[in-house]
């Protein structure tokens, strides 16, 4: 629940219940005030609708003597010893009638000394009080008086009702008006949490972040909430900015100092490599320890030279560089990258499912025959002899696909998050297919490129694997995407 609603449901509900509190005092107060008058009443008639005879003599000598007329609604019983000797009432019209056994029977049965409230079938509501006597005989006399209390009780609903609806209007309006008064006032939270909104959907993983968005001053008041929040958000945007940018400042020196230092390293490296072959191949007096040396020296030194490549190439690829964009026939890359692991991973079953049709994406053929090529030479070299390694292509509506699946060991689960990352390498459930990590020209890099590259062609890289099963997606837009 907002915040907002918090508020205006917390105020509505206070109001509500001091509205029902004071409705029920002041609808209570007037109902007990219109039966404390009709009680009084109702006492009245009692000692005046009959003529008790006098004290000591036999109640049965008093009772035919006249009483006064009976107002309209007046209810008139007499009970001697349990017998009903009059029971009347007098109607709308002044007249006089008597009532029924059934009507006595309730009337006498609700009756106390004290008013009650009785409800007589034909009646209604009435509103009765009884007085007893009894003489030396042990004669007893019950003399019931009442008055009609429909009145008194239409009144109280009346007045219910009234309020009831009265307070639902004010209620309601008064709810109209927190729910203004509050979003007034949190107005400016509203668009503190916008500026939070556009920062957080700004990309900040990697490359130059400036971040330009900051709370307006006018909701930066430190005399408020709002405003403490709105200062305290601007001060750890600079503070994010800050960092960011020192980060990337960071990054852009690494960058910088790798692909310095990988150039750097290419001509030593080679003049190594061309030394070691020229006094291997010219120097025919060596014996057999020395030429394994030189083979030794040759293999280290085309492996450093694999790397630093891969290195200038992923920082290269880190800072943006460009990439010859030009429409590619993937399918012919996919079928010349499987020819070359082929010939290089002969003990590998290498099967080739592709489409009749050519897919077409925008891309750099080269960067993208070396990124199917990493992912064959990984399912080679990391999958055993005998392997069935399958590259299929598929169509997805604006994307095209290719599909690297072997029924190899599966990757480890402990690095399959992290398998596109830089220096990344699986243990012994995906083991070297020959040699060491000399032999295999592998870096480590390989398919950290691949994803570099293949992000750079605006497509993913992904990968699932379980024990018996390893698939690599490639997907690229195809050329004509958006259009």
């Amino acid at each position: 629940m907002t915040l907002r609603r918090k508020l205006v449901l917390s105020f509505v509900g206070l109001v509500a219940l001091f509205a029902i509190v004071v409705g029920a005092v002041s609808v209570t107060a007037l109902h007990r005030d219109q039966l404390e008058r009709l009680d009084q009443q109702v006492a009245q008639t009692l000692r005046s609708q009959f003529m008790m005879p006098p004290s000591g003599e036999d109640l049965g000598d008093g009772l035919g003597l006249d009483r006064p007329e009976s107002r309209i609604g007046t209810l008139s019983l007499m009970v001697l010893d349990d017998q009903v000797l009059r029971a009347e009432y007098t109607e709308a019209n002044g007249e006089t009638v008597n009532l029924t056994q059934a009507q006595a029977r309730e009337i006498v049965a609700g009756a106390s000394t004290r008013p009650m409230t009785v409800s007589v079938t034909g009646l209604g509501p009435m509103r009765v009080q009884a007085e007893s006597l009894t003489d030396s005989t042990g004669t007893t006399l019950v003399v019931i008086a009442g008055l009609d209390a429909s009145d008194a009780q239409s009144t109280t609903w009346n007045l219910t009702l009234f309020y009831a609806i009265a307070a639902a209007i004010a209620i309601g309006l008064f709810a109209l008006f927190a729910s203004n008064l509050v979003s007034r006032a949190l107005r400016p939270l509203d668009r503190v949490a916008a500026t939070a909104t556009k920062v957080s959907a700004q990309p900040m993983s990697d490359g130059e972040v400036t971040i330009a968005d900051r709370v307006p001053e006018a909701d930066t008041d430190p005399g408020t909430e709002v405003g403490k929040v709105g200062t305290a958000l601007n001060l750890l945007l600079d503070s994010v900015e800050e960092a960011l940018t020192a980060r990337e400042y960071s990054e852009q020196q690494l960058r910088q100092f790798v692909a310095d230092a990988s150039h750097e390293l290419r001509t030593p490296l080679a003049a190594i490599r061309g030394y070691s072959e020229l006094v291997r191949r010219g120097d025919q007096n060596l014996d057999e320890s020395q030429r394994h040396s030189l083979e030794r020296i040759n293999s280290a030194s085309v492996r450093m030279t694999d790397l630093v490549e891969d290195l200038l190439l992923l920082a290269r690829l880190d800072a943006g560089q460009q990439l010859r964009l030009e429409a590619t026939d993937l399918t012919r890359i996919v079928i010349d990258a499987i020819e070359d692991a082929q010939a290089t991973y002969r003990d590998h079953e290498w099967v080739l499912e592709v489409l009749p049709e050519e897919l077409t994406v925008r891309g750099d053929a080269l960067r993208l025959h070396q990124v199917l090529a990493n992912l064959l030479r990984n399912a080679g070299t990391h999958t055993p002899a005998g392997t069935v390694v399958t590259v299929s292509t598929r169509r997805e509506q604006d994307a095209v696909e290719v599909w690297v699946e072997d029924n190899g060991p599966g990757v480890d689960p402990e690095i399959i998050s992290s398998i596109f990352g830089r220096f990344v390498r699986g243990d012994a459930s995906r083991e070297r297919s020959s040699g060491d990590s000399g032999s295999t020209g592998s870096t480590g890099l390989g398919l950290s490129i691949s994803h570099a590259i293949v992000t750079a062609h605006a497509g993913t890289l992904s990968v699932r694997s379980e024990p018996g099963h390893t698939r690599f997606i490639l997907r690229l837009p195809s050329e004509n995407a958006g259009s």
